[in-house]
């Protein structure tokens, strides 16, 4: 995980500059009295009944007005709470020397000086917002910013980048931004998000911040869309996530073979697909890499391996991981026949 190094630096500039009548008689006089004395109070209790109605309706509506931007600075908070340490450290630092200025339009133009993105930009002004040294007034003016910048399409994948200390450049916000839209239509297949994917340097992040986003958005109270398919893309997300944990493993059976990285990649997704495989099949999968009859034996035999040592959360079920070793057994023993 990587954390901006020069954050220290490029704020160090601007550190320098810095809530019961009781009846007496049975006389008719004293009954009518406490008689007319009981309607009042009748009517006085219903008067106040409606009042509270009312004003539990008009508390109801402002409340529902504001439940948005609560919602949002309600999961910024959850979002600091989640950071990694060495990238809540440097937020807290920099929240540290920001909070020393008099006023909130000084830390504006220190922020604004300063190169940070949105997303640090974001974590950094929540984080004000909980600095008990602050004024009222301040964060007032701390809050209203910070919601500006809430407000922003496409802000919630900046923020969560930034909490995972990675600096996204826009041609990389673009990318991100496109491959949520993909998520959130539930796209699904490992070898359809592998070829979204595969080009990135970041891949890893990049599914991170997008499981993040989709499984626990910042406005917990959003409109979400059909939550089977977000449901299964998160799955295969997650399942890619796994699979690319062995990529050091296909690229180490690649260079033994003397085959492209991405070729072993996916092939291994590709099988990695199937609900069932045959024999036959697999050795059409393995035809595909132009290997000679003797290093196709080599081959199926460390391929092997490699699938026993996968974690299973990578296959479909257990079931199919024991299929596919089944599979590799039964053609390697029409091999070596």
């Amino acid at each position: 995980m990587r954390v901006d190094a020069n954050i220290h630096a490029e704020l160090h500039a601007f550190s320098q500059t810095q809530t019961n009548s009781a009846v007496a008689t049975e006389s008719t006089a004293s009954l009518a009295s406490a008689a007319l004395a009981e309607v009042r109070q009748e009517a006085l209790e219903e008067t106040m009944e409606g009042l509270s109605l009312g004003l539990s309706s008009m508390m109801k509506k402002l409340n529902l007005e504001n439940k948005p931007k609560d919602l949002m600075l309600n999961g910024m908070e959850k979002v600091l709470q989640q950071m990694d340490k060495m990238a809540l450290e440097s937020i807290n630092r920099m929240t540290e020397q920001l909070s020393q200025f008099k006023t909130a339009s000084q830390i504006f133009t220190a922020l604004d000086q300063s190169g940070l993105d949105k997303g640090k930009v974001a974590l950094i002004l929540t984080s004000l917002l909980s600095f008990k040294g602050l004024s009222s007034a301040m964060k007032k003016e701390l809050k209203a910013r910070l919601r500006e910048i809430l407000d922003e399409e496409g802000i919630e994948l900046e923020i969560i980048a930034a909490s995972h200390g990675m600096n996204i450049d826009k041609e990389g916000l673009r990318a991100l931004r496109l491959l949520y839209q993909n998520a959130k239509r539930g796209e699904q297949g490992l070898a359809h998000w592998f070829e979204l994917l595969k080009q990135h340097r970041d891949r890893r992040q990049y599914i991170r911040i997008l499981i993040r986003s989709m499984s626990e958005p910042l406005d917990e109270g959003q409109k979400r869309d059909d939550m089977t398919m977000v449901a299964a893309a998160i799955k295969d997300l997650k399942r890619l996530l796994l699979f690319l944990t062995f990529e050091d493993h296909c690229g180490a059976l690649a260079r033994a073979m003397e085959l492209e990285h991405s070729s072993v990649m996916s092939i291994t997704i590709e099988l990695l697909e199937q609900s069932w495989v045959y024999p036959d099949a697999l050795s059409v999968i393995i035809e595909r890499l132009g290997l000679a009859c003797e290093r196709k034996v080599i081959f199926l035999r460390r391929w092997k391996d490699l699938m026993a040592v996968m974690s299973t959360a990578c296959y479909r079920d257990p079931e199919q991981k024991e299929h596919v070793q089944e599979a590799m057994l039964e053609l390697l023993d029409r091999w070596n026949d």
